[in-house]
């Protein structure tokens, strides 16, 4: 079973990591001798793809259990015993799209 990305955004992952102390930004990046990556305005439009997608997630996964009630996203590895599944969370609807 192939899994559906419900995600419609581009999330190219592309912002610099190599910013300098006393750096000078500029709108686009460009003015301030840098590249469009370095411009606070593509960063702010990866933010807002960034909250796009989540809706998105939100949105695919209705009824989605939330951390307050028990659900969220937890990193482990192996296998969650059954008698400590929650339903309506995350795990429990990749679970049972598996069986």
């Amino acid at each position: 079973m192939a899994a559906i990305n419900p995600i419609t955004v581009s999330l190219p992952a592309d912002l610099p990591e190599n910013w300098t102390a006393g750096q000078t930004v500029s709108p686009g990046g460009e003015g301030a001798g840098l590249t469009i990556q370095h411009g606070y305005n593509y960063l702010m439009q990866q933010v807002n793809a960034a909250q796009q997608a989540l809706q998105e997630v939100a949105e695919y996964f209705p009824n989605l259990a939330t951390i307050e009630d028990g659900g969220g996203f937890t990193l482990y590895t192996g296998t969650l015993p059954v008698e400590q599944r929650k339903p309506r969370t995350l795990y429990a609807r990749i679970v049972a799209d598996y069986r």
